[in-house]
């Protein structure tokens, strides 16, 4: 074998793949996390290529999973990588270069993100699979957004001074950076608490500076027991927090909550194992813990705690097949109401409440993002949301209160942004309907549409499908005009929805 220790293959169970050159059966390559060749049928074996990127001619980013070779040739030859594809011209040789071959085409796999809380920022961070963390500020993602290394586990904007931001990776290591700017970070804090799981369940107080996340290990050490990290930007100390719940598995889901007291620190915790926990006073040493679980919960993998106005007000959501995969309660905890309806059969990873929309959620699963808005009705309904998105696995949503803008971490299509859930509306629970002025209405080209606005307004043009066209916003006190011109598009009958303040516009234009 390429080594006599195995530890070219240590991560067997992820990343292995052998191809033998199609024109010469002694020529082998054996990639686990580097590209091994032999040629003389695996009696010999060079380490030819190395992730760490020392040597840019025979960098290939780490864990392979596939080598291809051009039909007929020994030269050139394809490898795929946990960091995307590389390329060789001189694969027969006995040490081929590589270049790297990812223009263009986005497959990053975000595992969570988060957004800068202040209105209208285009700054976010985010974490993926195998290629660090990275940070958004405006512009089209390159190596000089990369923030920090490793598989990018939670990362937190600080939400009342986000000039500070959290980046972690596997197995509860956190890096804390001050960032004047966006595109200048300083490094000011490296914690190391090795412990808990690969990406690691984590949420973050910015009210005191402290961070919580399970510590129960795959193979179970420190059972029952959670992470606390206090002063977490000056002066960091890490403790592990014994709860006493008699729970022996990993807990899969931290949510600090919003509502705390200022003198009691509350946090939601979740299982493997589906059981639910209230944490009182978890900034102290000997925390009060209540279990608030239903025992009609699935025994599965809580992915996800949604609080709403108030703790009374929670949604879950469990990330495994076959089970109710989505519950809600109204009073904290005593009852709770399975809400799955006619969702289909597939994890879902992330909940959250509606941002203004009572009775109604958005949660990200195996097939995009999808949103209720009758969850208090017998016959729950779901309906895909994935408009400018795809259907793809999302493993992460983040809400920004200032300007309800969401974004959403997909595993396999890169970062998104949702605009048009209302910018800048108030945090109002009902909208005031009504309709759309558009004329001329049909048209064969253009139109226009006014509406009255209140200040920020956003506009969206939109198939009847739901995919969206157009997505406009601005600012505007009075009568507002918007044009457009249909002629580009196919016949046929076009939705247009606006909104501002407490109003909701909608119509619909026919292009014959």
């Amino acid at each position: 074998m390429p080594s006599s220790d195995g530890g070219w293959a240590y991560l067997a169970w992820h990343a292995l793949t052998v191809e033998v050159d199609p024109n010469d059966p002694n020529t082998v390559f054996a990639g686990g996390l580097d590209q091994h060749k032999s040629s003389n049928g695996g009696v010999d074996w060079d380490h030819i290529s190395d992730w760490r990127g020392v040597f840019p001619e025979i960098y290939v980013h780490a864990d392979q999973h596939k080598v291809v070779y051009k039909p007929g040739s020994s030269d050139t030859i394809l490898f795929c990588t946990d960091g995307g594809v590389f390329l060789t011209q001189n694969g027969s040789t006995r040490y081929p270069l590589f270049e790297e071959r990812n223009k263009d085409f986005n497959t990053i796999q975000y595992y969570t993100c988060d957004i800068h809380p202040e209105s209208g920022v285009e700054y976010f961070i985010a974490g993926t699979q195998d290629n660090g963390t990275y940070r958004y500020i405006g512009q089209t993602l390159g190596r000089e957004h990369f923030v920090s290394g490793g598989d990018g586990a939670y990362c937190f904007f600080d939400k009342d001074e986000p000039q500070y931001l959290i980046t972690s990776y596997y197995y509860n290591r956190y890096l804390v950076f001050q960032s004047a700017v966006p595109d200048q970070l300083t490094e000011l804090q490296y914690i190391d608490q090795y412990s808990g799981i690969f990406i690691n369940p984590a949420d973050y107080d910015s009210r005191h500076n402290s961070l919580y996340a399970n510590a129960v290990t795959f193979d179970l050490q420190l059972q029952d027991h959670i992470l606390r990290v206090d002063n977490v930007i000056a002066n960091p100390t890490g403790q592990f927090v014994f709860l006493n719940t008699g729970n022996t598995v990993p807990f899969s889901a931290v949510r600090y909550s919003q509502n705390s007291p200022a003198d009691n620190t509350v946090v939601f915790l979740g299982t493997q194992a589906g059981r639910l926990f209230k944490i009182e006073h978890a900034e102290t040493g000997v925390p009060v813990v209540y279990e608030i679980g239903s025992n009609l919960f699935p025994t599965a993998n809580i992915s996800s705690i949604s609080v709403g106005d108030t703790d009374d007000e929670m949604l879950i959501s469990f990330s495994n097949y076959g089970v109710q995969s989505i519950w809600m309660t109204h009073d904290g905890g005593t009852t709770w109401t399975d809400v799955e309806g006619d969702l289909p059969d597939m994890p879902v990873r992330w909940i959250m409440h509606h941002p203004y929309l009572q009775s109604s959620a958005i949660i990200a699963t195996e097939l995009g993002v999808w949103k209720s808005e009758n969850l208090d009705d017998i016959q729950v309904q779901w309906v895909p949301n994935n408009q400018g998105l795809a259907n793809v696995r999302v493993d992460m949503l983040r809400h920004r209160v200032s300007d309800h803008h969401i974004i959403a971490a997909t595993h396999g299509r890169g970062l998104f942004i949702n605009r048009a859930i209302g910018l800048g509306v108030e945090t109002s629970n009902e909208f005031n309907t009504h309709p759309l002025k558009i004329y001329p209405n049909p048209t064969s080209d253009q139109f226009h549409i006014s509406f009255e606005a209140f200040g920020p307004y956003d506009v969206v043009l939109s198939t009847l499908a739901g995919k969206i066209l157009d997505f406009r916003e601005g600012i505007f006190y009075g009568l507002q005009e918007v044009s457009y011109d249909l002629s580009a598009y196919p016949a046929g009958t076009y939705l247009i929805q606006a909104s501002s303040g407490r109003a909701k516009y909608t119509g619909n234009v026919i292009h014959p």
